[in-house]
């Protein structure tokens, strides 16, 4: 039997091994798919799907509709609080075909043990 552990050191470094070895956004690996304003692209007066009053950080406010970006794809983040279709698919991808598994077996993988085959995946 081999045991498998799975170790994610936080967001910021997924993001980095995702934008390293995948096609997302580097350059903005961190930036919000749904969201509104600010430098990652979130806010939380308003979620994803939504829509209300967000203030500003110049002062005042405005009415806002959240909306996905035209290519959710390119993002690890979904709303500031999720990850994307795509980064889950990544992730679990990588966890099937032993990446990022300690201890690292490059002969074994959960893919190959289980005749997984991930074209259609």
């Amino acid at each position: 039997m081999i045991q498998m552990e799975v170790f994610l050191g936080g967001f910021f470094v997924v993001g980095i091994c995702f934008v390293e070895q995948t096609g997302f956004n580097s350059s903005t690996p961190l930036k919000v798919c749904c969201g509104f304003g600010g430098e990652y692209n979130y806010n939380p007066y308003v979620t994803c799907g939504n829509s209300g009053i967000v203030p500003l950080p110049s002062g005042g406010s405005q009415f806002v509709n959240i909306n996905t970006a035209p290519n959710p794809q390119e993002y690890i983040q979904w709303d500031g609080v999720h990850f994307t279709q795509a980064a889950y698919k990544t992730i679990a991808t990588f966890l099937l075909e032993g990446r990022f598994v300690t201890p690292a077996a490059p002969i074994f993988s959960l893919a190959q043990a289980c005749n997984l085959n991930f074209s259609q995946f």
